[in-house]
């Protein structure tokens, strides 16, 4: 059984994951999806510099795959997604990856048995790398999971500036037993900016307030989509976009609010 949700990524919605230094480059990534890259300082500007993220017209099957690419530089970025599992179940993890003409470009699959959200952690098992340019190369990594949740990472990095130089991810999954679904909680959440508190999930609901930046409130339910969270400021309650939001827990516990 495949515990990835959007594991072809055919869903046309997109979040914003990183943003460059400048704020003129953003990774997007799809839903379901959270992503990460490396931005080293470098007297090279073109080294470790923030993918543009996409829907991809390479794939193996469906209308699309992910598309990570850099014109102008090289790139160190990851794609993940966290499953709730059963502790010690064998887990089977993979994808299928396409390098776009970049010589010394690779990339290659993980899992995270511990469910963390950073690669390079002493809990990821990693496939071999994937070397082959301009073709489809298959993936995969085998392990037992700790916990009771699993990560699957989809890397790729580089180190010599080419056009194109773009990373394409299709066809990824977990398969493994399904654990029980935590009980839902409340997640304390920390403010990046100063943020629009609204009645209702979305930009075109009234404006109720305005919160000022490292306010810290309680989420207690989402969207469907995990875009918005239902919180309370000043004994009023209201939405938030999450993407400007920095939650201590894993946001899909929330539950759902209805209708929303």
């Amino acid at each position: 059984m495949n515990l990835l949700r959007n594991a072809d990524f055919e869903d046309t919605l997109f979040v914003p994951a990183v943003t460059s230094a400048d704020g003129f480059t953003v990774m997007r990534v799809p839903r379901e999806w959270e992503g990460g890259a490396l931005t080293n300082m470098s007297p090279m500007r073109w080294v470790n510099k923030v993918p543009v993220g996409a829907a991809g017209g390479r794939r193996v099957s469906g209308q699309r795959s992910y598309h990570m690419y850099c014109d102008d530089g090289t790139f160190t970025a990851w794609l993940y997604q966290r499953v709730v599992v059963r502790p010690g179940t064998p887990l089977a993890a993979g994808a299928q990856v396409f390098i776009e003409g970049v010589e010394r470009a690779v990339a290659r699959v993980g899992i995270d048995v511990s469910g963390g959200s950073h690669p390079y952690a002493s809990s990821v098992i990693w496939s071999p790398w994937a070397t082959a340019l301009n073709k489809w190369t298959a993936r995969a990594v085998s392990a037992v999971a700790t916990g009771e949740r699993a990560t699957l990472f989809l890397y790729a990095t580089q180190v010599a500036q080419a056009d194109p130089n773009g990373v394409y991810w299709d066809s990824a999954y977990i398969d493994g037993t399904a654990g029980a679904v935590p009980n839902h909680v409340s997640l304390e959440v920390a403010l990046r900016y100063n943020m629009r508190f609204r009645s209702g999930p979305g930009p075109n609901f009234p404006e109720i307030d305005r919160i000022p930046r490292d306010t810290t409130l309680v989420a207690v339910a989402r969207t469907a989509d995990a875009l918005w969270v239902m919180t309370e400021y000043e004994q009023r309650t209201g939405w938030l976009a999450a993407q400007y939001c920095l939650f201590d827990g894993d946001i899909m516990r929330l539950p759902v609010a209805p209708g929303s």
